[in-house]
């Protein structure tokens, strides 16, 4: 009987260590293909990045090529006469600009004179004008424009009283 036992111990380790070993290369393998799925990403990323490069590599190469053809021609002349037309009308543009600017430079100042000739104008009317005495002279007028209408009328009523009698 113990050598039963000691075998189905022994068969039930060996099974144990069978799965672990199966369990661990299932691991391995599942892990490897992981990493191998990976660096392909990773390879085809880069090969993308390579065509990329290479068609900028490309395009700059054309781009030279047809500057040198154009500067090495017998248009070289006609393309030496159409750059100082640019940059003729360039230089024009920039001083038409100037004098756009002087002259928006000149209007500001024109402004900024005349806004401080108005508010010192403004200061020396504020200086001259007292409230206190604007308010005496309009109650003193309105007073005496009351009483004069009172009068007229109190001379009318008279008049009226005396006609009648």
């Amino acid at each position: 009987m113990k050598t039963l036992i000691e075998a189905v111990e022994k068969w039930i380790d060996d099974k144990i260590t069978d799965n672990i070993a199966v369990d661990r290369a299932d691991r391995m393998s599942h892990s490897a293909t992981v990493d191998i799925q990976e660096l392909h990403a990773k390879f085809k990323d880069m090969e993308e990045i390579h065509i990329r490069d290479a068609n900028r590599i490309a395009k700059l190469e054309r781009r030279v090529m047809s500057l040198v053809e154009a500067t090495s021609s017998d248009n070289n002349e006609a393309t030496i006469i159409d750059i100082q037309n640019r940059l003729e009308d360039l230089e024009s543009s920039v001083e038409d600009a100037q004098g756009t600017a002087e002259e928006a430079q000149y209007c500001a100042n024109n402004v900024e004179s005349s806004l401080e000739d108005i508010e010192s104008r403004l200061e020396s009317v504020e200086g001259e004008v007292d409230l206190e005495e604007i308010a005496r002279n309009v109650h003193d007028n309105v007073e005496s424009f009351i009483i004069d209408a009172v009068r007229s009328e109190i001379d009318a009523i008279d008049f009226k009283v005396t006609v009648e009698r």
